[in-house]
């Protein structure tokens, strides 16, 4: 599977990335600057090391838990792509502007966005990014599209009283954040594409542990996952055609 994604060094993308290219899928991160992609080699030559002196000392077997299949570069389409090896292709461009990201999406099976807002940064980014995403999308003929906005913002009745009580001081003080991801899934459901929603908790680092999901409605007293564990789910709805057209509520 090819994945063009959108936010590839956050917490959260930089999972996707691991794990996507451990199932042998080829990715498209997109960022705005080489520095940022520098992040993404920087991260992925950390773990091929750690890898290495696992193996060199006796504590794992050659292919015990890394991708054993040969590394192979993918080809760029447009001047700001650069292959790190992998299947991994970093694209520089603004996430935000149509144009610029139409290369870095076609082709692509599925896109992804993990887009986020930075901590202090209260301009929307994720709103306008699904738009440039679904517009880049339309031209260039993709059509599966999975996007991350979170669960804070919605209230359903699976929610708990305790979740119910938290819910409304979450909202003011991460109101900036949670109107992006309410326009956000306004702009997805309308797009005419093949989106599913992804919707986790506050996110958390760590490990995959396994976690709970809900179809259209908020997972039942579920307050964390981790970033592994999101991105493992993302991945499986990505590949899951009956989640389209779904919000899909992820948590423990």
């Amino acid at each position: 599977m090819r994945i063009a994604l959108f936010g590839a060094t956050g917490g959260t993308g930089l999972q996707l990335i691991d794990q996507a290219k451990r199932a042998g899928d080829d990715i498209v991160a997109v960022v705005r600057s080489a520095e940022a992609g520098q992040r993404i080699t920087a991260t992925r030559h950390s773990a091929a090391a750690k890898a290495s002196s696992l193996t060199a000392d006796g504590r794992n077997s050659p292919t015990e838990g890394r991708d054993t299949t040969e590394d192979r570069n993918t080809t760029a389409e447009g001047p700001g792509s650069a292959g790190v090896g992998g299947g991994v292709e970093v694209f520089e461009a603004d996430p935000t502007d149509a144009a610029a990201i139409e290369a870095a999406v076609r082709g692509a099976d599925v896109v992804v966005s993990a887009l986020g807002h930075r901590p202090g940064v209260d301009d929307p980014i994720c709103a306008p990014g699904a738009q440039a995403i679904i517009m880049a999308m339309r031209s260039t003929g993709v059509r599966r599209l999975v996007v991350v906005t979170a669960s804070g913002h919605v209230t359903d009745p699976n929610d708990d009283l305790a979740t119910r009580a938290i819910k409304p001081i979450l909202r003011r003080f991460l109101r900036a954040s949670f109107e992006d991801f309410a326009a956000t899934e306004t702009l997805v459901r309308a797009s005419g594409l093949d989106w599913t929603i992804m919707r986790p908790p506050r996110l958390t680092n760590g490990g995959r542990k396994g976690h709970r999901t809900e179809i259209d409605r908020t997972v039942r007293r579920g307050m964390t996952l981790s970033r592994a564990d999101l991105a493992d789910a993302i991945l499986t709805a990505a590949r899951n055609p009956a989640t389209i057209h779904h919000a899909i509520a992820v948590a423990y």
